[in-house]
């Protein structure tokens, strides 16, 4: 870590990592104690956020937030400044995320923070928009059509097993009798906001036709349907620019990918319990069986009761 002019403010010694996050020990220079009250401002508006996801806090947070990317450059291994990063510091342990993809110009996170603006996107949107399209390589090489696009299913696809959700659902090994194999990707996170990319391929020997949105529901522990609303998309949880658009007709050879994303927030902000959906159930088209995955980890709904999901869209 260092800072704008290349003076060294600290090291930061790797510790562990749950990915996408970098744990470490701060071992710090003379130089970063300036800087120290920054990164203990950033937090304590991190933890107020954490308590009710208003636009005042999480503006309060974009705040301190930029306030920190005003003071430091965080290094990549390759010792290059990372483009995008998430970076908290607690006394003498840190921990972070980052991407080497920079935001779109015409959403980057100004450089100084401006005590009188509300910034919107905030910046944890733009960060989740920026891991989905840069973690995940989204339709690279596409021309931009009006439709979302989704991120690619290379990367970070892992395959799950459909799990049987009633007697007349069952589950079959290799392609199911639709001829629509799904998955999930990793769950990207930042600042309560939540993106899980839904992966579908045409197993079949033929082309496959589909439009619109999949249609999903919130399983429990015992596979119960949980009293969660599924919004058709996205912009009524966060703004993400690449998922935003009318659904398109695609159009499946064999082999071929579609996906959509689900997008949720955590937020707990009463008494009324959380919710953790353990399974999530989806339909990949009309009149095709229902497919039951298990998200890494299961969605956090908090006391919101709300998830929204892009259309389908064509991926690599």
């Amino acid at each position: 870590m260092q800072d704008h002019d290349g003076v060294p403010l600290a090291e930061l010694d790797v510790t562990d990592g749950d990915f996408p996050w970098l744990y470490a020990i701060l071992r710090p220079t003379e130089a970063f104690e300036p800087v120290r009250p920054i990164f203990e401002a950033e937090l304590r508006a991190l933890r107020v956020s954490e308590d009710g996801d208003t636009d005042g806090k999480v503006a309060a947070w974009d705040r301190a937030y930029l306030e920190v990317r005003a003071a430091v450059v965080l290094i990549d291994p390759d010792g290059q400044p990372a483009s995008e990063f998430l970076l908290h510091v607690d006394g003498d342990e840190a921990w972070w995320r980052w991407t080497d993809e920079p935001f779109d110009d015409d959403e980057d996170v100004p450089p100084v923070a401006d005590p009188g603006r509300t910034v919107k996107p905030s910046a944890a949107t733009l960060f989740v928009a920026t891991l989905l399209t840069a973690l995940l390589a989204g339709c690279a090489g596409q021309v931009p059509q009006p439709g979302p696009q989704p991120p690619s299913a290379a990367p970070l696809v892992r395959t799950i097993e459909p799990l049987p959700s009633s007697a007349t659902d069952e589950a079959s090994p290799g392609c199911p009798a639709s001829g629509l194999a799904l998955s999930l990707g990793e769950v990207n996170a930042a600042m309560g906001l939540r993106a899980m990319p839904i992966f579908m391929v045409n197993c079949a020997d033929r082309p496959y036709s589909v439009f619109g949105y999949p249609e999903l529901s919130l399983l429990g522990e015992e596979q119960e349907t949980l009293e969660v609303e599924v919004l058709a998309g996205v912009s009524a949880v966060a703004v993400i620019e690449h998922l935003v658009g009318d659904p398109q007709p695609v159009t499946l050879a064999p082999g071929a990918r579609a996906a959509a994303v689900l997008v949720w927030r955590n937020t707990v902000a009463d008494v009324t319990p959380s919710v953790l959906g353990t399974y999530l159930r989806v339909v990949p088209a009309p009149g095709t069986a229902a497919q039951v995955l298990r998200p890494d980890g299961g969605v956090d709904v908090g006391t919101t009761g709300r998830v929204a999901v892009s259309p389908w869209a064509a991926a690599r």
